[in-house]
C-alpha cells in the first residue's frame, strides 16, 4: 500500500566514546529528513527495531525513484532473496555491480533476517563493496535497513573505510509516526481517521499532529 505521508529520519544518537558520530554531512542534526532528501549521501543505514517501519521507508523511497525514472533502482530483500553465501554472493553482485550514467540506488532491506540465516552475510555485502572500481563506488547510493541490535561493527566500520569523507556513511533512525501521519493511514483503511489517531495518542504510541 502506497501512504501519502513519508517517514522521516532522525541521525542515530551514539553514545559518547561509542562508535563516533553517527551522520556528520553538515545538516542540522536535530532536523528530520526523508530520504529522499538524503541522495547526496553514499550509504544510508535506517536503524530501528522490528517493526518501527524500516521497510515502508525504504519501499516509499524506492517507489519514488522509480516514479521518477531513476535509471537503476534495485531492491533485494536479503531475509527473503537469497538463501546461501554462494547465492548472497552472485547476487549482490549483480546489483552492485553495473555501468550506468548517473547513480545506482541499491536498496537492501533486512539485512538483520538475512544475517539470522547466513551469519557472514555482512562479509559477503564487503566483500562485494571493496570489489567495485572507484567509478562503481562514486556512483552508487547504498540503502540498508536492520535492527539497531543486529547492526554489525564491522560492516559499519567497513563501509566507513570504503567512505572515508564525514558524512559519507550515515546512520539514521525512524521518527516517531505524527498524529496526522495516523489519521492517513487510517482514512486509507477505511477507518476514522480522527478517532482512530486520538485512541493511538492516548495509548502513547505516535506523537502529536503537525
Amino acid at each position: 500500500m502506497r501512504y501519502a505521508w513519508r517517514r522521516l529520519l532522525r541521525p542515530l544518537q551514539t553514545e559518547s566514546g561509542g562508535r563516533g558520530d553517527a551522520f556528520d554531512g553538515g545538516r542540522d542534526a536535530g532536523s528530520p529528513m526523508r530520504l529522499d532528501e538524503m541522495r547526496d549521501v553514499p550509504v544510508v543505514v535506517v536503524l530501528g527495531e522490528r517493526g518501527a517501519g524500516k521497510s515502508v521507508a525504504l519501499e516509499q523511497e524506492h517507489g519514488l525513484l522509480r516514479d521518477q525514472g531513476a535509471e537503476a533502482a534495485l531492491w533485494l530483500h536479503l531475509g527473503r532473496d537469497v538463501a546461501d553465501t554462494v547465492s548472497a554472493g552472485s547476487t549482490l553482485q549483480q546489483h552492485l555491480h553495473g555501468q550506468v550514467d548517473g547513480p545506482r540506488y541499491v536498496l537492501l532491506d533486512g539485512l538483520d533476517e538475512g544475517l539470522s540465516d547466513i551469519p557472514v552475510l555482512d562479509r559477503v555485502l564487503l566483500l562485494q563493496l571493496r570489489s567495485l572500481s572507484e567509478p562503481q563506488r562514486v556512483k552508487l547510493r547504498l540503502r540498508i535497513t536492520c535492527r539497531t541490535t543486529r547492526w554489525p561493527e564491522a560492516l559499519e566500520s567497513g563501509l566507513r573505510g570504503l567512505w572515508t569523507d564525514a558524512g559519507q556513511v550515515a546512520l539514521m533512525t525512524l521518527e516517531p509516526l505524527t498524529g496526522h501521519d495516523v489519521e492517513s493511514e487510517a482514512r486509507q483503511r477505511g477507518l476514522d481517521g480522527a478517532a482512530f489517531a486520538e485512541e493511538v495518542s492516548g495509548r502513547g504510541l505516535a506523537g502529536p499532529s503537525h
